[in-house]
């Protein structure tokens, strides 16, 4: 048997596995981009970007402009190989690829702070990585798997132990009652087991923290748009047509301001009913409901296809979603739920009548 302090604690887990997917999801779209690399899309988007300001006061050039962005394509799709690796040789205990892995998170955050607010809850989660393979329990894993630390095992004790067998009399069990003579003998006792269930597993805590953290974000900013379409419809409208990066996704679209705009209302009112109910059933998860755990499962199931439709924004709730899976999958935790779903077993205790 395993020993505790040998098994990976579930936030080094948690940590590992949503690097390497976002970095996977990286990877997979600089290739693509880059696959593209000579196409009329790509150099159309780049000249939007050198017509706004900042970049069309510099005087910068399209083609200084494709051969920079080329090179740093490269260099992300380069960290983003790095990251997947360094993220694979920590989950064994690696200890020089947990200090690289801490590092790429570090930068990661500054990348993502970089790019204004959107860029908040990337930083954010980069952060909780790095923080999380720096934890007591992760610390002293690492020590154990490198060979820093001893593994002591502390003794146990034997709950059948006989007590009066350390010193003492033991107190005699009394004799058993016999019933009067022509008396009716007696009903049997039942008694009832209650079922065993221990604490809440650091995996189950970990999903129900990051669902309610993914679904409240979700739930933010699709009601935010779905209120401003709802009270003013036309102000909405305009900002597609006064924006040329919106103006540029109605065009891409093939719709209209308007057809894009009430589009986005009715995908953003679903969102947001999806959201508020998963926010609904990460409570019962934590709370221990396996209905809750069971909901919150199917909709992470339904998040993953949508959160790849919407990259790579959707990037951070792809990894989030498929971390949750992870989770709520692990032996632990699917252990602790039907410990709370177990129905008490019913025992009998018979009591002869001698006459």
């Amino acid at each position: 048997m395993t020993a505790p302090s040998l098994i990976r604690p579930p936030r080094v887990t948690t940590a590992c596995l949503f690097v390497g997917l976002s970095c996977a999801m990286l990877l997979f779209y600089v290739t693509s981009t880059l696959s593209n690399w000579g196409s009329i899309e790509v150099q159309d988007q780049v000249k939007q970007v050198l017509a706004a300001e900042p970049l069309k006061s510099s005087g910068l050039a399209i083609t200084d402009a494709l051969s920079w962005l080329r090179w740093a394509l490269m260099g992300a799709a380069a960290v983003a190989v790095a990251g997947i690796v360094f993220a694979i040789y920590t989950a064994r205990g690696h200890q020089a690829s947990r200090v690289i892995l801490t590092v790429i998170c570090g930068l990661a955050s500054l990348v993502f702070l970089a790019g204004g607010l959107f860029g908040l809850l990337p930083a954010a989660f980069a952060i909780g990585c790095g923080i999380y393979l720096w934890t007591a329990d992760s610390r002293q894993w690492f020590a154990v798997k490198n060979g820093k630390a001893i593994l002591v095992e502390k003794p146990r004790v034997d709950p059948f132990a006989n007590p009066g067998m350390t010193g003492g009399f033991e107190t005699p069990r009394e004799a058993a009652t016999q019933p009067a003579e022509g008396s009716p003998a007696p009903q049997a006792a039942t008694y009832v087991a209650a079922p065993i269930r221990g604490p809440q597993p650091k995996a189950v805590l970990g999903a129900g923290l990051v669902a309610l953290i993914m679904s409240a974000m979700v739930a933010l900013v699709s009601g935010m748009n779905a209120v401003f379409y709802a009270v003013a419809p036309d102000a909405y409208v305009r900002l597609f047509n006064d924006n040329p990066l919106m103006r540029d996704t109605v065009s891409q679209a093939g719709m209209t301001a308007a057809e894009l705009a009430r589009a986005l209302f009715i995908g953003c009112s679903i969102a947001l009913v999806l959201s508020l109910a998963a926010i609904v059933a990460a409570g019962a998860t934590l709370a221990g409901k396996r209905l809750g755990r069971n909901v919150l499962v199917g909709l992470t199931v339904v998040t993953v296809p949508i959160s790849i439709v919407a990259f790579p924004v959707g990037l951070v709730w792809t990894a989030g979603a498929i971390v949750t899976l992870v989770l709520l999958k692990r032996p632990d935790s699917r252990a602790w739920f039907a410990n709370a779903s177990t129905r008490p077993a019913r025992t009998t205790k018979s009591v002869d009548n001698p006459g």
